[in-house]
């Protein structure tokens, strides 16, 4: 049996992009017009498709019909769902054609080209800062307005971005979906999962002293590292310790000093 491919009859005027259907082309048309015509009810934001804005109601209702088959997470977005689900079975089937990382989500991939090629579409208009996307924008635009409107339902905690509110109900939930392959320690979130791989089951050390030549896993234990090799010009006033930071001093002043001194008066 023969099968036709299906005709793409109807193009647009704009970009002379091709549809199969003529409603294809209508919700693709918008693009170019700006037509949104469907408005949320509670919040009046308007969206191209309906589908669009049945999904973005239920952020109001906290409608989440989509339910994850292995840990039992809820999600509104179907979408949201086979992404999540991925974390679980491993799956990594977009994959960077230049340095062969891979990711669970088409856009991850679209992000992480972009970073290859240095284009940062999403510019602050305060201080000018770009990002590759829109969402990491959003969160930076919170540190010039100090909004945090991703709020916890459990403790009421609130969040400058929504990432960060869904590492934190994982302290509620006490889900850890990132689990490592080799001896089976799950995690709550995909950093300690990086770090932990990094330091346990992988002898590479790609952060090297330009000092002395040692070399660390972390990023963070190489910066500590190189405090070693800084003058201490932060001098203790009661016992003459030393300190390559003014913050380690506070410290000092703050506990172990203050503890001495304290005895000392008590001998007195």
């Amino acid at each position: 049996m023969k099968t036709h491919a299906t005709k793409k009859r109807f193009q647009c005027n704009n970009c002379e992009k091709s549809f199969a259907s003529k409603s294809s082309l209508v919700v693709h048309t918008r693009i170019h017009t700006g037509e949104k015509p469907y408005e949320c009810k509670d919040c009046g934001h308007c969206f191209t498709q309906v589908g669009a804005l049945k999904y973005h109601a239920r952020t109001h209702t906290g409608e989440k019909p989509y339910k994850c088959q292995y840990c039992g997470t809820s999600f509104g977005h179907k979408d949201t769902l086979n992404s999540h689900e991925k974390i679980h079975t491993g799956i990594k089937d977009h994959i960077c054609e230049l340095c062969g990382k891979g990711f669970s989500r088409k856009k991850g991939l679209l992000y992480h080209m972009r970073r290859h090629a240095g284009v940062k579409p999403y510019k602050c208009q305060i201080c000018e800062n770009a990002f590759v996307a829109k969402g990491e924008l959003s969160s930076h635009m919170t540190t010039h307005t100090g909004e945090r409107p991703h709020k916890c339902d459990t403790c009421g905690k609130a969040f400058s971005a929504k990432y960060k509110l869904t590492c934190h109900s994982r302290i509620h939930t006490g889900e850890k979906p990132y689990q490592c392959e080799q001896c089976k320690k799950s995690f709550t979130l995909k950093q300690t999962l990086n770090t932990h791989l990094r330091t346990r089951h992988s002898d590479d050390k790609p952060f090297v002293c330009t000092k002395c030549s040692k070399k660390y896993a972390l990023k963070v234990s190489l910066k500590l590292h190189l405090l070693t090799h800084m003058d201490k010009h932060f001098e203790c006033t009661e016992c003459g310790k030393k300190f390559t930071q003014k913050g380690g001093l506070r410290l000092h002043m703050k506990s172990t000093c203050k503890k001495i001194h304290a005895k000392k008066s008590k001998k007195k």
